[in-house]
């Protein structure tokens, strides 16, 4: 697996605020990326509460997905994108279309990091977009699921 550099991470993901940046460190071997999360509270959330919710484990997608399909733009992956298009699409064309989360216990993000992975199943050109299915799971399958997402090329 191939570690990203700490510069690479943060540049991806400066269109968050940085109370939203739980991405730490990823790993990439194609198709598969691993990440380290640290979600230290629900910032969303009046009161704080001791379980990762779908809403975190999203953001925590969207994060590792940023990472792992811009590393495949980087390293020549995708045909007919380079890093600077891909970064300029994904605020306004990158989309999760369908996702399915399976949550088997709790997992309590405040008192630990957590480890994610993603797996590119099946990628597909159509006319002007790209269409993405991915598995992913947290905490060894505690937490898991697919993703469905389009990116939308100009």
């Amino acid at each position: 697996m191939v570690k990203l550099s700490q510069k690479f991470v943060r540049k991806l993901l400066d269109i968050y605020k940085p109370v939203y940046r739980y991405l730490r460190s990823a790993e990439i071997e194609f198709p598969r990326a691993r990440g380290t999360f640290l979600v230290p509270y629900a910032e969303y959330l009046n009161e704080n509460i001791g379980h990762f919710t779908n809403t975190e484990a999203c953001i925590c997608l969207n994060q590792l997905c940023y990472v792992f399909f811009a590393h495949g733009v980087k390293e020549g992956i995708w045909n007919n994108i380079n890093l600077e298009e891909f970064l300029s699409l994904r605020n306004e064309n990158m989309f999760i279309v369908s996702s399915n989360y399976k949550f088997r216990r709790v997992i309590n993000p405040r008192e630990t990091n957590i480890n994610g992975q993603i797996e590119l199943i099946k990628l597909r050109k159509c006319k002007d977009f790209y269409i993405a299915k991915l598995d992913f799971s947290f905490e060894n399958k505690v937490i898991y699921g697919n993703l469905e997402l389009i990116l939308k090329l100009k």
